[in-house]
C-alpha cells in the first residue's frame, strides 16, 4: 500500500512538472526543456506536444549550429599624389607616395602613369616601382614628363601594374587584368585630376555584347517587317490598278 502511495505521489509530481512546463510553453510560445521526476529531460513543444530528449537530439542540435566564418584579412594599399613641380618651361615632375595597409609585404608593384592633355589624348607614360614595402610603411617616388608643362597636363591616370607580387599574387599566378591595381586605392588630388584605370568586368562586357546583338537583330527584324509591309502595299496597289 505504501509503495502504491509513493508511486502515486511521483506520478502526481510528474504531472505537476508537465503542467507547469505546458504553462510556460504557452506563455513564451517556444520550445522549453524541463526535467521530469525521473531525471530525464523533456522537450515541451509550442504545438502542445512533448517528448523525451536523449543524447542524439543534443548532438544533432549542435551539428545544426552554423559554422563560424574565419575573419577575412582587411587592408589596402593607398597611392597619393604629394606634389607637382615645374621643371624649366617644358617639363613637369610629380611626387607619389604608396602606403601599405595590408598585413603582408608588397614585394613588387610597378604601375604606369599616363599624362593626358585636356582633349584626353595621352601625351606620355612613365613607370614607377615600389619594392619590399612592409606593412604600415610608405615609399615615395618621382616621375618626370619632359616636353610638356604642368599646366598642359589635365589628368594623371594610373594604369597597368599587373604581374605584381603582393599577398597570394605573384608573377606566376594567372590573374585577371587589373587584379593588382584593384588592391590600390588612388586618392583624388587638388593638384591635377588623379585617378586609376577601371578594368571593365568581362562578364558584364559579354552581357552588353549579347544585348547589343539582340538589339541589332531586333532592329533588323523590324526593318524587314517594314520592308515586307511596303512591298505588300505596293503589290496590292498594282493589283488594284490592274483590275481597273
Amino acid at each position: 500500500m505504501a509503495d502504491k502511495m509513493k508511486r502515486y505521489r511521483w506520478m502526481k509530481a510528474g504531472g505537476v512538472f508537465l503542467v507547469a512546463g505546458m504553462a510556460l510553453l504557452h506563455a513564451a510560445r517556444a520550445d522549453v526543456e524541463v526535467t521530469g521526476p525521473d531525471g530525464r529531460r523533456v522537450l515541451l513543444k509550442d504545438d502542445g506536444t512533448w517528448r523525451y530528449l536523449d543524447a542524439k537530439d543534443k548532438a544533432s542540435a549542435k551539428d545544426k549550429e552554423p559554422a563560424k566564418e574565419r575573419p577575412k584579412l582587411a587592408g589596402e594599399a593607398v597611392l597619393r599624389l604629394e606634389r607637382k613641380t615645374e621643371v624649366g618651361t617644358d617639363s613637369c615632375r610629380f611626387g607619389l607616395q604608396l602606403t601599405n595597409n595590408f598585413p603582408y609585404v608588397i614585394t613588387s608593384f610597378v604601375p604606369t602613369f599616363s599624362a593626358h592633355r585636356a582633349n584626353e589624348v595621352v601625351y606620355d607614360s612613365q613607370t614607377a616601382g615600389f619594392f619590399a614595402l612592409k606593412p604600415g610603411d610608405s615609399q615615395s617616388r618621382d616621375i618626370l614628363f619632359r616636353g610638356i608643362a604642368c599646366k598642359d597636363i589635365a589628368r594623371l591616370q594610373v594604369v597597368g601594374g599587373d604581374r605584381c607580387v603582393m599577398g597570394e599574387l605573384d608573377r606566376f599566378t594567372l590573374v585577371e587584368e587589373g587584379a593588382c591595381l584593384s588592391r590600390v586605392r588612388v586618392v583624388a588630388s587638388e593638384l591635377v585630376h588623379f585617378d586609376k584605370e577601371v578594368t571593365e568586368d568581362k562578364d558584364a562586357k559579354g552581357d552588353k555584347d549579347v544585348k547589343g546583338t539582340k538589339d541589332a537583330k531586333g532592329d533588323k527584324d523590324v526593318k524587314g517587317s517594314k520592308d515586307a509591309k511596303v512591298d505588300k502595299d505596293a503589290k496590292g496597289s498594282k493589283e488594284v490598278k490592274g483590275s481597273k
